[in-house]
């Protein structure tokens, strides 16, 4: 599912203008984003949880050229399904 799938399913189910049903899901994306993107959590009960992750500092090896590379620190998107969709997921085979 895409966003604008997104955007046609909110205005179908809510009886929406489609202009109107796309500045929600925006909206709503944008929320998210920015919880995230400042460190918090967001929590959606039946759905998941979004939060950020630290990544820490490492040594690799480039495999192509086997010289070792020093990986800084970063922080990452993580996302983890709620019991109840794994579940879902799980029993609809």
């Amino acid at each position: 599912m895409t966003k604008i799938d997104l955007v046609r399913e909110v205005s179908r189910v809510c009886e929406l203008p489609f202009r109107e049903s796309g500045t929600i899901v925006q909206t709503i994306l944008d929320a998210v984003a920015q919880s995230v993107l400042s460190g918090g959590t967001v929590e959606v009960r039946g759905f998941g949880t979004f939060w950020v992750h630290t990544r820490r500092a490492r040594r690799s090896m480039n495999p192509k050229t086997r010289v070792r590379v020093q990986v800084p620190e970063k922080k990452i998107a993580r996302f983890r399904a709620s019991n109840l969709l794994l579940e879902s997921l799980n029993h609809n085979e």
